[in-house]
């Protein structure tokens, strides 16, 4: 992980402008972990982190929330998981996106498990 971080580094310091890094991976995969290591690599001052744990839908929503969709030509119905794009606050995700891209200060969500933050450009 030492390589990709200081090889992720390197680009960076080399870049001019702004840049939007995104981690994904499934549940408990060390995407966390891997963002926190990241930001203790680039000089914090130049650095926004956005934790988008908060824009999954409430798992008590999702529970009674059914998708439809189609396999094989069959249409077939199932629970909603944090892995389907519906179960995401996508919209409110993308406007905190371009607000960074745009240099706006903004607060995070604010959910039971994290407080919200400030995010300052």
């Amino acid at each position: 992980m030492d390589n990709i971080l200081h090889n992720i580094v390197n680009r960076i310091n080399k870049m001019d402008g702004r840049m939007v890094i995104g981690i994904s991976g499934h549940g408990a995969s060390g995407k966390t972990t891997f963002a926190k290591k990241l930001l203790t690599h680039l000089e914090r001052k130049r650095v926004n982190y956005i934790n988008t744990d908060p824009y999954i839908v409430n798992s008590d929503v999702r529970k009674h929330t059914s998708i439809q969709y189609e396999y094989n030509n069959e249409i077939h119905q199932s629970k909603m998981t944090a892995c389907h794009p519906a179960a995401h606050h996508l919209l409110a995700l993308d406007r905190d996106i371009k607000m960074v891209r745009e240099e706006m200060d903004f607060y995070t969500l604010d959910v039971p498990y994290e407080r919200s933050q400030l995010i300052s450009s």
